[in-house]
């Protein structure tokens, strides 16, 4: 991924987490919605390609959207060989 698509995923990421996002607007309590929604899907792809551009071997990247009180988070896991 170039870093102009880097830095708009960062960019977004900002933006999003600049309001609260845990709100519900008529989806269910428990899942991911709206902002929150975009914010993980951005969250996850800008962690693909981290996890690419760093040349790790095996990675895993996920996301756990939480509750209706927080935004939720996405997390890299990864393994680079030396």
């Amino acid at each position: 991924m170039s870093v102009q698509s880097q830095e708009k995923h960062m960019r977004t990421l900002a933006e999003l987490l600049s309001h609260d996002l845990s709100y519900i607007w008529g989806e269910r309590e428990g899942g991911p919605n709206g902002d929150k929604k975009v914010f993980l899907n951005t969250g996850k792809t800008f962690l693909r390609a981290l996890a690419k551009d760093l040349g790790l071997v095996e990675y895993k990247v996920s996301d756990c959207p939480g509750g209706i009180a927080v935004p939720g988070e996405c997390s890299l896991i990864g393994l680079r060989a030396l």
